[in-house]
């Protein structure tokens, strides 16, 4: 213990809040190999392409200890080039490669990516069952699949009664409609017009592009019981608590770099089960009925009967909020990243 070196390579960020999925993993990755005895040299490259000198200074930090085992921890197009480069140097160092996301293999499907340079890593370490068995197929076979996870500091009392006869829902990730969005507000239109409007709710939390801020405000002003909250710091308990306060997470994503998303853990550490398309990592942590529902992708009706399980109290939400909390200690990163995990990995 603490006599392991590596670099991490990825969006860091780490002098403000992360809101993204790529730089709340790499936070969550410093803490739990920290903890599991690597002394870890940051190589940060978050939007290079507005600040190029930090690429400048992760390529001096590579020049510097050339032999240092290398953690690829960014979308599969950042890190790429530092796999292919490695390859044309002909490098000795040893690249573990911590695929974020969820779409490195139909990257290499339509032909952005090639599989060959993949093979040279010493591992590649994807979150869901459905990728690592399509990269197999291609040939990749150095693979792991590895859960998400966060380090639990925290973890909200969650009541056993409904604390109220208005459910109410959340949405927590990026505002854009290949998150689902637009399901959710048609799903509330309707549920609206069958004069359910004072028996729900529904907040959404996250950032969004410019290009879909104007047309998300004017659904959400038009509907009485939708209001955009702006964003939760899940990086304090007082966040949690605000989390734990609702009723289920809505999570109709249909994103094709969709992963192991991270709000699902955030929601099962707060005990809100989650009503989540059959997309890529969301049937590997939630069980159908038990810590949520799943949900044909881009089936508003489906989504609709899912809200419904939870305004007309047929879900028993004190048994699923305990299955929640239950689940989310699986992924504690104390839990994933272990020094059994750390050597298996080539660290």
């Amino acid at each position: 213990m603490g006599n392991k070196k590596a670099i991490l390579l990825g969006w860091i960020n780490k002098k403000e809040v992360p809101q993204g999925g790529e730089t709340t993993k790499n936070r969550h990755m410093i803490d739990g190999l920290t903890a599991a005895g690597v002394d870890l040299t940051l190589a940060d490259i978050y939007h290079t392409k507005q600040r190029p000198w930090l690429l400048l200074n992760a390529l001096v930090t590579l020049a510097l200890h050339p032999r240092r085992p290398l953690i690829l921890s960014s979308s599969p197009k950042n890190v790429y080039p530092f796999i292919r480069l490695h390859r044309l140097l002909r490098s000795k160092r040893r690249l573990i490669n911590w695929v974020i996301g969820g779409n490195i293999h139909r990257l290499i499907d339509d032909g952005e990516l090639s599989a060959e340079p993949l093979k040279d890593v010493y591992v590649n370490i994807v979150e869901t069952s459905a990728m690592e068995t399509s990269l197999r197929e291609k040939g990749i076979t150095n693979t792991l699949r590895l859960p998400n996870f966060k380090r639990i500091g925290y973890m909200p009392a969650v009541s056993c009664q409904v604390a109220s006869s208005k459910a109410r829902f959340v949405f927590l990730s990026r505002v854009m409609p290949e998150k689902g969005t637009e399901y959710i507000l048609e799903a509330m239109r309707r549920l609206n017009a069958q004069g359910r409007t004072d028996r729900y709710e529904v907040d959404f939390y996250g950032p969004m592009n410019d290009d879909y801020a104007d047309r998300f405000h004017r659904q959400v002003d038009a509907l009485p019981n939708a209001r955009y909250r702006g964003f939760i710091n899940m990086t304090t308990d007082e966040g949690y608590d605000t989390l734990a306060g609702y009723t289920a997470m809505l999570f109709p994503t249909y994103w094709v770099s969709e992963g192991f998303a991270g709000v699902l853990q955030d929601a099962f550490i707060a005990g809100v089960p989650v009503i989540a398309s059959r997309w890529s990592g969301n049937p590997d942590i939630i069980e159908d009925g038990v810590t949520g529902y799943l949900i044909p992708p881009h089936d508003v009706d489906a989504l609709m009967q899912g809200m419904l399980r939870f305004i007309d109290h047929e879900a028993d939400l004190p048994a699923m909020k305990k299955a929640c909390q239950a689940e989310a200690r699986k992924y504690d990163a104390r839990s994933v990243i272990t020094p059994e995990l750390v050597e298996k990995i080539g660290i």
